[in-house]
């Protein structure tokens, strides 16, 4: 089996667990992030139980190029992204919210994952499948 997914927001990376400074406990930041990223899932999500089974994650994510360095990104002809957030990061995020989602048991299951940043001259968006191997 293989699901395709297709969030059209700005690709995000996990960020470490802050504390706030009154009781040392640890927050999650990205809970607004989270939420709408998940909700775009739900929306997507087949009616079956959290996936088990070993999954392969194929993740791509594209920034929109800033006006300012459109005619630069033509020119050059560039495509792939270099610069942060950095790739592991990304998917780690991906992985989070598919887990609190429910579309997977535990991120413990993914066996192998190819991940790639592009540039687009559209709006930013990830696209990513789960295939059960």
């Amino acid at each position: 089996m293989q699901w395709t997914y297709r969030i059209p927001l700005t690709p995000l990376p996990l960020q470490r667990a802050r504390h706030c400074w009154r009781n040392l406990k640890p927050f999650d930041s990205q809970k607004e992030e989270k939420l709408a990223f998940g909700i775009y899932l739900q929306q997507q999500k087949p009616d079956i139980p959290p996936i088990s089974k070993p999954i392969k994650l194929e993740a791509y994510f594209y920034f929109k190029i800033a006006e300012s360095r459109k005619r630069q990104a033509i020119k050059e002809n560039w495509d792939m992204h270099i610069f942060k957030p950095d790739i592991s990061n990304l998917i780690k995020f991906v992985e989070d919210v598919a887990v609190d989602v429910g579309i997977l048991r535990d991120d413990c299951i993914i066996c192998s994952e190819l991940a790639e940043k592009h540039w687009t001259l559209d709006s930013s968006y990830t696209v990513f499948t789960l295939t059960e191997l």
